[in-house]
């Protein structure tokens, strides 16, 4: 990451009063998906907030391989003298030699292709690895910390905000595609049912599309693809009618959060994570990146191939209602217009 852009996140970050950061005084945190966008800004803020507030915050990493943890993180982790990375299978991760007071478990297939192509092995990756790590919350008495997705809620077709308790529109289960969204809503249903039976403390959070500093310059999903077609000089290529709606999210605003979540949540819940202000659909989100960021250099041109409809989600409206998380005090910072910019500027660094 970009250590300016960083480091004026982070500093914004501590600003947000509402968030109690001296409850995390000691603390030690499990996290699966270390190297992913999530985990890694997750993992930055844990460790500025740890030496800047003198929290003694313990951090144990799950991640796939050394030079992977090298090439995703900034010195100012790598030296920090807790932190601790498990080079380890998450399915079969078991390691009670620390104690653990969270267990954030985020590591997730994220792309659609490959719910398609080796739906059987998404499924089987969300489960497995969710209850696992549910075991483990129970033996060591911690609180566990789902990341879902937006998509548990199908897909909904017109632009009502969906709080937390909706089920109008479930995804379709003979869809290969569901392999991601009905994963997701197992898991979530294994959370609870923890909770319920075991008094294991969770907390669920359904997030919105979330990028910013930290995105890979090879990422595919599509704000990186807008980005990516002008910087290269090239016209903005839409698989879709661009008609789906959504909310977005900001790094840094999911790293607020998370923390306001675990530290001021209800365990058992569920909770929606997005900007709402950002609600677009990727067509208008196309035509505000040209307007605004390319002063009409780039254009918008259609590519729709006969199996874009096996691999992307059919037209929805996912409006998400984020009142509950709202009520905790939590308000997002960042506009659709400046998570682009600040994405970009990140990636002339790199």
């Amino acid at each position: 990451m970009n250590s300016r852009i960083l480091e004026e996140d982070l500093s914004r970050l501590l600003k947000q009063k509402y968030i109690p950061f001296e409850k995390l005084k000691n603390k030690s945190f499990l996290i699966t998906g270390s190297t992913g966008l999530i985990g890694k800004n997750v993992i930055h803020a844990l460790v500025f907030l740890s030496k800047t507030l003198n929290l003694d915050i313990n951090i144990y990493a799950l991640a796939r391989s050394r030079t992977k943890i090298e090439e995703t993180f900034s010195s100012d982790v790598l030296s920090y003298d807790k932190i601790y990375f498990f080079l380890e299978d998450i399915e079969n991760f078991h390691n009670t030699s620390f104690n653990y007071d969270y267990i954030l478990h985020i590591a997730s297939p994220t792309a659609s292709k490959e719910f398609v192509d080796h739906a059987v092995e998404v499924i089987d990756f969300a489960y497995r690895t969710t209850k696992n790590l549910l075991e483990l919350a129970k033996e060591k008495k911690a609180t566990f910390v789902y990341f879902s997705s937006l998509e548990v809620y199908g897909t909904p077709t017109t632009d009502e905000k969906i709080t937390e308790e909706y089920i109008n529109n479930c995804p379709l289960t003979m869809s290969s595609r569901s392999s991601y969204s009905e994963g997701k809503r197992i898991c979530e249903t294994l959370c609870k049912s923890y909770f319920d039976e075991y008094g294991v403390p969770v907390f669920v959070l359904r997030l919105t599309q979330t990028f910013g500093p930290g995105v890979k310059v090879d990422d595919n999903r599509v704000f990186a693809q807008f980005a990516k077609a002008y910087i290269n000089g090239e016209n903005i290529i839409l698989k879709s009618k661009g008609e789906s709606k959504k909310s977005y999210l900001y790094t840094i605003d999911m790293v607020s959060a998370v923390l306001t979540i675990i530290l001021k949540g209800t365990a058992g819940d569920a909770y929606n994570i997005a900007n709402e202000k950002t609600y677009c659909s990727i067509k208008e989100m196309a035509e505000m990146f040209c307007a605004r960021l390319t002063n009409n250099k780039c254009k918008i041109t259609y590519d729709i191939t006969p199996d874009a409809s096996r691999i992307y989600l059919p037209t929805n409206k996912t409006n998400l209602d984020c009142s509950k998380l709202r009520k905790l005090g939590w308000m997002p910072t960042t506009d659709l217009e400046e998570m682009f910019k600040r994405m970009m500027e990140d990636w002339e660094q790199v």
